[in-house]
């Protein structure tokens, strides 16, 4: 069976704290997420990246936390990785936290490929 490509976040400048839009993992029994950083400015840039996972699409929880899973390496200059599950709840998002000692932008996106 073939993945289906979904994009939780374009490929856009951030530069504060953010949520991904949610992603509905109904029908699905595998999800890969993959973040890719393509530009990083300022100074003592950090990005630190983590999935969340809800049953209503509301309260958000920390998916390594509760089910002992991966997550991203904290990020610091352009790279891509992606974290693969075979347990989850209904919803999945990406918590994206920013920070840095002046102007910290990231150019990201993140996906899910999902099968």
């Amino acid at each position: 069976m073939a993945g289906t490509l979904n994009t939780m976040q374009a490929a856009a400048a951030k530069s504060a704290t953010f949520n991904t839009g949610s992603f509905d993992t109904t029908n699905y029994s595998q999800v890969t997420a993959l973040l890719r950083v393509s530009n990083v400015s300022g100074t003592s840039p950090t990005l630190d990246s983590k999935v969340q996972g809800s049953m209503d699409d509301s309260n958000w929880f920390d998916m390594q936390d509760a089910f002992h899973l991966g997550d991203f390496w904290r990020i610091t200059a352009v790279d891509q990785q992606f974290v693969y599950f075979d347990k989850f709840p209904k919803y999945l998002r990406i918590r994206n936290v920013i920070d840095g000692t002046s102007s910290p932008v990231f150019t990201m996106e993140v996906k899910v490929v999902a099968k």
